[in-house]
């Protein structure tokens, strides 16, 4: 008896074994068949031209796990640049609370539920991610530039500046400049209060954090002339020549007007000199030109012109030699040549737009701090070259 039962327990073994795969097969192809079964209600819904309940019955078949995280999430991705930025946060947040997956995977899917919510224009939502992302190591960087978009876009420019100095001095170039900005917008806020000793201590701090913030140079400049401080003016606004020459034809007036008003010619006529030799643009070489034809005659004008446009051809330029030929010339039919020469190329310059940024090539014809195509600051300038300055 006892043999037999030895001789059983083989048998009894292999059954078990059998009967258990037997089992997990069934398993297997219920499971295929519900998933068949769902796969083909999905295309139901494909041809039924119900593409919404489609999509959102397939996410549904697709389980969380490690080797599915990236397919959830370049789905979410690519339905928030479809501009179906409701999905997409479905599909984040199932993503942030899911217990299934690790922190870091956690932490990535709220990053790109923050980005979700920030393409929807859901602010304060997109605040409290982007808050608690921004002290982890990972991801500390992009979420700070992400609470940067939001109160620029919001116009909480004191959070804005907590944010940018929070960044510390290994900051981008980009955040440095946005930081000076955020104290010009200050300082214009304290203008349009009528308060000028606050607006210029924000000018002065845009200063600190970049020396070559233009725009806090004119403000600042502006408002040591109001006060009668012209010599102050002008030692503010005088380097831009030399700091950002893009911008030498914006601050030229101003500086003119200094000069004359402090009845400094010889002055005037010797910065002109030294800003022609470091190329800020032909607007200098024109009123450089303007004071040699006083100073030394129309001859000695033409001929610094005729050296510049050698150098560095522009319209403008190209404009103003052809006065002075006008002037040269006596007979009526090259008169009226060259005014019909000088029409067209003023035509030209009609229709070039004046300012270009820098960082995204946006044209226009009007001065903008901030590029209202790719959102940077102080980088939208005159153009330079044959079409500009």
């Amino acid at each position: 008896m006892v043999e037999l039962l030895f001789l059983l327990l083989p048998i009894a073994a292999g059954y078990g074994w059998y009967m258990g795969r037997r089992s997990v097969r069934q398993e297997r192809e219920v499971h295929r068949n519900r998933l068949s079964q769902r796969y083909f209600k999905g295309l139901n819904f494909l041809l039924s031209d119900q593409p919404d309940k489609a999509v959102d019955l397939f996410i549904d078949m697709l389980a969380v796990d490690s080797q599915t995280l990236e397919t959830h999430m370049a789905l979410g991705n690519l339905f928030r640049r479809r501009g179906e930025v409701d999905r997409a946060i479905r599909i984040h947040q199932n993503l942030v609370a899911r217990p299934s997956i690790g922190e870091e995977d956690r932490r990535l899917a709220m990053l790109e539920l923050g980005q979700d919510f920030m393409v929807a224009g859901l602010y304060d939502r997109a605040e409290n991610i982007f808050d608690e992302l921004k002290d982890d190591p990972e991801h500390s960087q992009q979420a700070q530039e992400q609470l940067l978009a939001i109160y620029q876009h919001t116009k909480d420019w004191h959070q804005a500046i907590k944010v940018a100095k929070r960044m510390g001095k290994d900051r981008p170039m980009a955040i440095t400049r946005a930081l000076s900005h955020f104290y010009c917008q200050l300082a214009g806020l304290a203008l349009d209060k009528g308060n000028s000793r606050e607006a210029l201590k924000e000018y002065k701090k845009a200063l600190d954090v970049d020396s070559g913030c233009t725009r806090a140079r004119e403000g600042l400049a502006k408002l040591y002339r109001d006060g009668g401080q012209l010599e102050e003016a002008l030692a503010v606004l005088v380097p831009v020549i030399s700091t950002d020459p893009d911008n030498s034809s914006e601050v030229l007036p101003v500086i003119a007007d200094l000069f004359s008003r402090l009845g400094d010619s010889e002055g005037y006529y010797n910065f002109l000199a030294k800003a022609v030799s470091q190329d800020s643009g032909v607007s200098v070489v024109l009123a450089y030109a303007d004071l040699t034809q006083a100073q030394a005659g129309i001859g000695s004008a033409e001929a610094l012109l005729l050296d510049e446009l050698k150098r560095h051809p522009t319209l403008k330029g190209f404009r103003r030699l052809i006065q002075y030929q006008r002037e040269k010339v006596a007979e009526p039919s090259a008169k009226e040549s060259l005014n019909l020469l000088a029409e067209l190329v003023e035509q030209q310059i009609r229709i070039r737009p004046t300012y270009r940024c820098r960082h995204c090539g946006f044209s226009a014809n009007k001065r903008y701090w901030l590029c209202p195509s790719c959102q940077q600051w102080g980088q939208i300038k005159p153009i330079r070259g044959l079409d500009g300055d």
